[in-house]
């Protein structure tokens, strides 16, 4: 006869390994996610900034 909580182990082992591996399998695609906005944040702040320090110089301030 098969242990219950010998089943439950097994299953909740699967469960838990096939999370670890999607996430492994996931994580290349978050990290360029993560950079895209990282690169986009990043490229609107310079404009940003562009524009304040264009604004500055023609005041002559």
């Amino acid at each position: 006869m098969t242990n219950p909580f010998l089943v439950v182990h097994r299953a909740v082992w699967r469960r838990v390994n096939q999370v670890v591996r999607d996430a492994r399998s996931q994580a290349p695609a978050a990290r360029m996610v993560g950079e895209f906005a990282v690169k986009q944040v990043a490229k609107e702040a310079n404009k940003n900034l562009r524009k304040a320090t264009e604004k500055k110089d023609s005041t002559g301030i």
